[in-house]
């Protein structure tokens, strides 16, 4: 009864670990943020942000050919102020934008970096 009992409570353990962690998209991913400003979109409809150089993480994005995002998955994360899925089209060039991206930096002309996630945080209007 005893080894039923053990056998029943690894099994609901393992099954709890696994129902824990499989429905995280990221789980185990480290995240970073910076801030930009939105500037056009490439020919491959990827999203070109401008970078101010501001030293630190921000000195090593900076580019005056802008910043390519491309998102990790197959979702595109953009959202509204008010965090509301929104479409890349409505972004106006020089909206203020949050990033959420893997603190990588591809070593490839234009400086591109892998995203998560795109927050309008200032539109300008347009």
């Amino acid at each position: 009864m005893k080894k039923i009992i053990a056998v029943v409570m690894v099994l609901a353990m393992l099954f709890g670990c696994v129902a824990c962690t499989s429905g995280k998209k990221h789980a185990t991913d480290e995240t970073y943020e910076i801030m930009a400003n939105f500037s056009k979109l490439d020919d491959r409809g990827n999203i070109v942000v401008m970078v101010q150089d501001l030293g630190g993480v921000y000195e090593e994005l900076y580019s005056q050919d802008g910043l390519v995002l491309k998102f990790i998955g197959s979702d595109d994360e953009i959202y509204d102020d008010k965090g509301n899925k929104m479409d890349v089209d409505k972004f106006n060039c020089g909206d203020s934008v949050k990033i959420t991206y893997d603190g990588k930096l591809a070593k490839n002309n234009p400086k591109t970096i892998k995203v998560y996630k795109v927050t309008l945080i200032e539109a300008i209007g347009g």
